[in-house]
């Protein structure tokens, strides 16, 4: 790394032939962290145009880092490691700029970490379970669980294969809507502050129909009907309601096939009931 000043001289109280410009840094941004060793660069840019800049110096811990003359002003830094003199590998980087008589100004101070690297982040799909079964047209509430070492709180994306579903900021839930018959696979995987990607373990999750037909009021008292679905191997629900509001279940029923018989003995103590088959 290369040692040296800013810019020599003072600006005096007296009126110049030009006001100092003003300076920024535009890249990277104020509390980046980069691993070991890092490649960083450095983007500065005038707040007002001008054309009467000789030249702006990149400072890093007051140490000069390099002096540039053309536009655009950028510099890559690279092979970076923390800085002995400082703790935790904190930088705190300045651009100086200074026209051509002589004036100075410093942009407002940005500051990094250089660190060794962090594991890549942790990530679970915490709902729905893998397996767990829906009719169409589904809304499917997913979410996730996300354990960085730095601290991140970058956006998770879930993925069905490599279409990308949907991009979620914290706490990482969304609704995916009017899902088809099928069964697919969704995966969720966030970037930390490094660059480092964490993905999920796929879940399952299978979509299909179902269809209540053959409807029989027996006398005595019991009614009967037969539940047609493409979930097999799935625990199905059958509910009851007297308004259409409230359901209650009456039974979970586990079928292995296509299509299973239901019969309701109660059915004759009610003036009227509705029925429903609901999964999972």
């Amino acid at each position: 790394m290369q040692r040296g000043p800013a810019f020599g001289g003072e600006v005096s109280g007296e009126s110049s032939a030009n006001e100092p410009p003003w300076v920024k840094i535009t890249q990277p941004s104020s509390g980046r962290l980069f691993s070991i060793p890092a490649t960083i660069r450095i983007a500065a840019e005038l707040t007002l145009p001008s054309t009467n800049i000789s030249a702006i110096q990149i400072i890093a811990n007051q140490r000069l880092l390099c002096t540039l003359t053309n536009q655009p002003y950028t510099f890559v830094w690279t092979h970076v490691i923390p800085d002995p003199d400082r703790p935790a590998g904190q930088y705190t980087l300045f651009a100086v700029a200074q026209d051509l008589w002589g004036a100075t100004s410093t942009s407002a101070p940005v500051y990094i970490q250089v660190i060794q690297d962090f594991a890549p982040p942790v990530i679970k799909i915490t709902a729905p379970a893998s397996g767990t079964s829906f009719i169409v047209p589904a809304q499917i509430p997913v979410s996730s669980e996300v354990y960085t070492t730095d601290g991140s709180e970058n956006p998770v994306k879930y993925y069905q294969g490599s279409n990308l579903l949907a991009t979620v900021d914290y706490p990482y839930s969304f609704i995916l809507s009017n899902r088809t018959e099928g069964e697919f696979l969704i995966t969720a995987s966030v970037r930390d502050n490094l660059g480092n990607i964490g993905t999920s373990e796929p879940i399952l999750v299978r979509v299909g129909k179902l269809l209540l037909r053959d409807p029989e009021k027996r006398i005595p008292g019991s009614f009967s009907f037969t539940v047609l679905t493409t979930l097999e191997n799935t625990t199905h629900r059958v509910q009851v309601s007297t308004n259409m509001v409230t359901w209650d279940l009456l039974e979970s029923l586990f079928s292995a096939t296509n299509s299973f018989p239901y019969r309701d003995d109660r059915a004759d103590l009610y003036p009227q009931r509705f029925y429903r088959v609901v999964v999972p």
